[in-house]
């Protein structure tokens, strides 16, 4: 393994394709994470567009940036592909391409958008892919397929492709962090105005449900193993940041943790993905699953920090088909805050550990929480 040479690519922060500043933090932070754990006993490499925010940004030495920066291949644009488009694109998957080739094996980290996380996963797949296989990737990107796999699997909201005549939200069928998601007005006057209502292609209808957002994190190989038990911080319905593990104390958590995890694990189980992925749920009167992703996520940031892992370690030791268990171990549990910022948002609490275009990903040590909680979280792991 400490021979091994894999390519670690992240879309946003690799490019100079138009994505969100918001976005391009969180890119940057899991690209960074990922060649940082791999630089700890392989050899990773990667390459990015001379242009790109990896190059732009400001990234902390939480990621021991000095050990891997100089893995990053520098490439130059012909002046012609500098837009977006499809000739852009070409180029960008030519290169990725011969990166694979190169390689011993290659993680991908990209968004779903524009079916980006699949069209690179195809390639990949050719090429010692360590996360999920294409075909598993092209039904988890796009929320209906997921909902229509999963019925009757996992406890999911009232979907459709058509309004609802109960509090809903309408989502984008592929998108990522909860961009595009709004609440629907309910206000017709009977059941037959709700089904008259036209469709609109790429949209959805969920049922709202009110409830903690959570977030289970897992590697999966010939079992699921779980990660991390996280709570999502959201802004409206876009993500914000993560509780990284998600706080004890609750009312029946033991049993909470169990049921949210059960329902994580059967939907990636039944989705047959690979690798590192993430189960989004909602917990009201039960657990919800809400989205699922076959790709890294961003509470993956903070693992190091948390729970001592490396979690390189763990997807490559997953590809290989080697147990993984004892890397799950925790060396500690120390609860940590990630958070989203808007430079202007005039708040200072926390370590900045990524900057880009006037957005900050910043990590915050919740230390101080009650040692009843820490010790409350090390026994839940102990059982997952």
């Amino acid at each position: 393994m400490n021979s091994a040479e894999p390519f670690v690519f992240e879309f946003a922060g690799c490019t100079n394709y138009c994505v969100p500043q918001s976005i391009a933090v969180e890119g940057l932070a899991m690209f960074s994470a990922m060649m940082r754990d791999f630089s700890e006993f392989c050899k990773p490499k990667s390459f990015a567009f001379e242009n790109a925010p990896v190059y732009k940004a400001f990234i902390s030495d939480y990621f021991a940036v000095e050990k891997w920066v100089d893995r990053v291949d520098k490439c130059k644009i012909r002046e012609a592909l500098k837009v977006e488009g499809n000739s852009y694109l070409r180029y960008l998957f030519e290169k990725f391409m011969e990166f694979c080739e190169v390689s011993d094996c290659t993680l991908v980290i990209a968004p779903e958008d524009d079916m980006l996380l699949y069209r690179l996963s195809r390639i990949a797949d050719k090429y010692n892919n360590l996360g999920s296989p294409s075909k598993a990737v092209k039904v988890s990107s796009d929320k209906w397929k997921v909902y229509k796999k999963l019925k009757g699997k996992v406890s999911f909201p009232e979907t459709s492709l058509r309004p609802l005549d109960c509090k809903h939200v309408v989502k984008p069928r592929i998108s990522c962090g909860g961009a595009g998601i709004r609440m629907m007005c309910t206000d017709f006057q009977s059941s037959e105005q709700f089904k008259s209502q036209p469709f609109k292609r790429g949209v959805m209808y969920q049922e709202y449900i009110e409830g903690i957002p959570l977030s289970v994190s897992l590697v999966v190989g010939e079992e699921a193993k779980v990660i991390s038990l996280n709570e999502q911080i959201l802004d409206g319905f876009e993500y914000a940041g993560a509780r990284v593990p998600a706080p004890t104390g609750r009312k029946n958590s033991e049993s909470v943790v169990e049921e949210v995890v059960s329902e994580a694990v059967e939907a990636v189980t039944s989705l047959k993905l690979f690798g590192y992925c993430g189960v989004d749920v909602i917990y009201g009167d039960r657990a919800y699953v809400v989205d699922v992703n076959a790709r890294l996520t961003t509470p993956a940031v903070a693992f190091k920090a948390a729970y001592g892992i490396n979690l390189g370690k763990v997807i490559l030791k997953n590809f290989e088909g080697r147990d993984c268990s004892s890397d799950l171990k925790e060396k500690r549990v120390t609860p940590v805050k990630l958070v989203k910022r808007d430079l202007n948002s005039g708040k200072s609490e926390g370590e900045k550990i990524v900057e880009y275009d006037g957005s900050t990903l910043v990590l915050i040590n919740s230390k101080t929480r009650s040692g009843k909680n820490v010790e409350a979280q090390s026994k839940r792991h102990s059982k997952l």
